[in-house]
């Protein structure tokens, strides 16, 4: 790149001084970045900005400021860009995603600003014009346009003013260092895609003065050390949270070599000739064994040698430019597994940080010898100049319609690489959220015609089979979706739903606790495993998951409902009250909550009211197993034992195991003083769930604690609960509570007090305080010598 004193492209005009023609070229790229990316300002989010933003616990929690810079909470390690997003959403909320893309926009431009000031300093033609391609160029739409991409754009912005103040000149040297590297530091706290950036600082220096020194690359160190424990940190996080059990790449280094040299060309075709732009490409498939495929590399390093040899004739700038280029694209060729990659191995953000070396190139280079050339050339140079940004800038306003919400850019998508499995899932789970069904069936089976072991679309299409109702079919989907993906929460906690609606409510809460172990803050898992607590009539376990649903998820309308319900259940109806305002205010449009909301302020709010709403539901849906359980439940509370006991039967009948009807036909049974059916049903649960802890606590409890004393027996009680503890690894403070029971059932205080220690000490690990307080009494009981004593109108602690 010849060296000239400033853009050549503008005219002198003495009477302006260079501030004031600094101040309008500098407005002009502000300007008319704003005015290009209008479409993207008034686009709404996409894709993966739910995840990252408006259903981020951690942006929404005021503590979760310290969560992204001291902990490993977040997907991946940028806690300067989580900083900004947490700040603007307390500005802009979900509602307004104007706001986070104009806080893209101006990033960029501003990093255009910078760009053209750097470029400017190093002397580089048509500097200004350089800096006004980047801000057009089409390849950067993806990064400005998507909200997610803050993590280009913020660490872009500090990386470029970084740079300007390395090569400051003149006044005070160290204190223009220390600024730089205080601003690079806040790059690589932004994102880590800028790591290589010291790379390139050494490249620049060798560019200008055609040498390295030692005083060169201790001036650089500082850089590369704090590059290279953020890159471990950013390795770390992506291989433990950001990818974790997702298959990304499989192939060896010989394929990642091969593929690195394709990169590098395809990065090189997109920037000097942006059409085609696609948001996912099709994923290269590259064999080692091949020889052709190494030939992009070979020509790299051929094109390297070439260059080199020819630098005193041509000059450095071509070899710098290429290194330089490859040296920032590093990162993304292949060589590191990167969660995207697991649907295309190359994308168009992955190139920004790269893209204003080889605009400085081709643009300065060739302004370079424009001006070189005689008058008419020149103005020809400007002439096609011009030509060139209006193209670009139509370009990328064309590039931005596929940004305008998720639906538009999956089905713009499909019609560019139809075999895009990424895109058919994704928007069969648009379809799914807005409850079209049939549509969206149609392109998640689209999506295991093309990729047959895909585990999102297997578990989505069990979601819509069970918002359907088809139960049965949703649970072959998603085990389905578990074979190929084992202890996946999303699957897990999907199938703990479908077991409940099938009856099977042990099983069911076991696979909910599962998918809670992989992903905490789950508000709907938390939230179903209050409603399994409910189905069980355990209302204080089940208000203590609604409360905490609602600590995740304020707006959780169904939450607030069901609250409410367990408080009434509890008796303690004056407390319920809000909660059922809050759930109509949420949500107009939920019919449960108002028709409650009604029969609260009516005085109505009870096991009658209940009946009611059992009926309506079961004339809908005969086969909605929970519903019989429920009104079999309201009809004993209204000591209605005959009608209860009828559907106890029908529901038996055809669901033989389902164990919690059992255990509330025999705690109805044991109400009415018929001991010998009560136990026949407490035999029969054990019979069939003879590994099923959470079965045998609940048996062994009723015949340890049981007020009638026909109804214990201490000896089978220690039986079933300490077999209950070991297929629990005695690590549930239930089970061992239970034990502790038993023992005390039968005199044998000293266990049970050992026992219940040891579930005191697992409750407050899971910080249950409505059970570290129970297990409380009950070790104060073991201490005096007494036993246990409840009643068992529910069979529930």
């Amino acid at each position: 790149m010849p060296a000239v004193e400033d853009d050549a492209e503008f005219d002198e005009n003495p009477r302006m001084t260079e501030k004031a023609r600094d101040r309008i070229l500098g407005g002009a790229i502000l300007l008319i970045t704003l005015t290009l990316y209008i479409p993207a300002i008034l686009s709404g989010f996409i894709w993966d900005d739910d995840k990252f933003l408006w259903q981020n616990p951690l942006i929404h929690d005021p503590g979760g400021l310290l969560e992204f810079w001291f902990s490993k909470a977040a997907p991946d390690y940028f806690p300067l860009t989580s900083t900004t997003l947490w700040l603007e959403w307390r500005l802009w909320g979900a509602k307004s995603p104007w706001g986070y893309h104009l806080i893209n926009v101006l990033l960029h431009a501003g990093t255009s600003l910078f760009l053209w000031r750097l470029l400017k300093r190093l002397r580089v033609p048509a500097a200004w014009l350089c800096a006004l391609i980047f801000a057009i160029h089409p390849v950067n739409v993806e990064s400005v346009a998507w909200i997610t991409e803050r993590k280009n754009t913020l660490p872009m912005f500090f990386t470029m003013l970084s740079a300007l103040f390395y090569f400051r000149e003149g006044g005070r040297p160290r204190w223009s260092y220390a600024v730089a590297l205080v601003l690079f530091v806040l790059a690589l706290l932004s994102k880590t895609c800028v790591v290589t950036f010291p790379v390139v600082l050494l490249l620049t220096v060798w560019w200008q003065h055609g040498k390295l020194t030692w005083r060169d690359v201790r001036r650089t160190a500082p850089f590369f050390l704090v590059s290279l424990i953020l890159s471990l940190v950013t390795i770390w996080f992506q291989y433990t949270n950001a990818i974790g059990d997702i298959p990304v790449r499989t192939d060896g280094f010989a394929a990642r070599l091969a593929g690195a040299g394709w990169a590098v060309w395809f990065y090189l075709y997109k920037a000097l000739l942006p059409i085609n732009l696609l948001f996912v490409y099709p994923r290269w498939g590259i064999d080692p064994h091949l020889p052709l495929v190494y030939v992009p590399g070979v020509l790299l390093v051929v094109v390297m040698a070439l260059l080199w040899w020819l630098r005193k004739r041509i000059g450095r700038g071509p070899l710098f430019a290429l290194v330089a280029y490859m040296a920032l694209l590093f990162p993304v060729v292949g060589f590191f597994d990167i969660y995207f990659m697991a649907y295309s191995l190359v994308a168009d953000h992955w190139q920004y940080p790269a893209m204003p070396v080889i605009i400085a190139f081709v643009v300065g280079g060739l302004a370079g010898i424009a001006q070189q050339r005689r008058q008419p050339w020149r103005h020809g140079a400007m002439a096609v100049a011009a030509a060139v940004v209006i193209v670009l800038f139509t370009l990328s306003w064309r590039q931005q319609a596929m940004y305008k919400d998720s639906k538009t850019l999956w089905k713009t998508l499909l019609k560019q690489n139809p075999e895009c499995w990424m895109a058919t899932n994704n928007l069969g789970a648009e379809l799914l959220e807005e409850k079209r069904h049939d549509e969206a069936i149609e392109y998640l089976m689209r999506t295991l015609e093309i990729k047959s072991d895909h585990s999102e679309a297997y578990n989505n299409i069990g979601t819509v089979l069970y918002d359907r109702g088809q139960y049965e079919e949703a649970l072959t989907y998603i085990s389905k979706a578990l074979m190929i993906r084992p202890n996946w929460p999303p699957a897990q906690m999907n199938l703990g739903l479908v077991l409940m609606r099938l009856g099977r409510i042990d099983a069911a809460g076991q696979h909910l606790v599962e998918g809670l172990e992989g992903d905490a803050s789950a508000a709907d898992a938390i939230y179903s495993l209050g409603v399994v607590e409910g189905m069980r009539g355990k209302y204080d376990e089940a208000a203590f998951y609604f409360r905490r649903t609602l600590e995740l998820r304020a707006t959780h309308a169904k939450a607030h409902h069901a609250l409410a319900l367990a408080l009434v259940n509890q008796g303690r109806p004056a407390e319920a009250l809000p909660y059922l305002q809050r759930a109509v205010e949420l949500d107009p449009g939920f019919a449960e909550a108002q028709h409650d909301l009604k029969a609260y302020r009516r005085g109505e709010l009870g096991p009658g009211q209940a009946i009611a709403r059992y009926q309506e539901i079961l004339d809908k849906n005969p086969e909605d197993w929970p519903s019989y359980l429920g009104l079999a439940k309201a009809l004993s509370a209204l000591k209605r034992f005959q009608d209860a006991h009828t559907v106890y039967q029908h529901l038996l009948n055809a669901k033989p195991a389902f164990i919690e009807a059992r255990l509330s036909l025999a705690a109805m049974l044991t109400g009415q003083g018929d001991i010998g059916a009560a136990r026949e049903q407490y035999r029969e649960v054990v019979k069939r769930q003879p590994d099923s802890p959470q079965a045998l606590d609940r048996v062994a409890w009723v015949l340890a604690t049981s007020d009638i004393t026909e109804m214990r027996d201490g000896t089978e009680a220690v039986r079933l609960a300490t077999r209950a503890c070991e297929l629990t690894d005695r690590q549930s403070p239930f089970t061992l509570s239970t034990l502790a029971a038993a023992h005390a059932e039968i005199g044998d205080f000293t266990n049970a007090l050992l026992h219940i220690a040891q579930a005191v000490k697992l409750a407050a690990e899971s910080d249950n305080k409505a059970l570290q307080e129970e297990l409380r009494q009950a070790m104060a009981s073991y201490q005096q010598q007494r036993p246990l004593r409840s009643a068992h109108g529910n069979g529930a602690r």
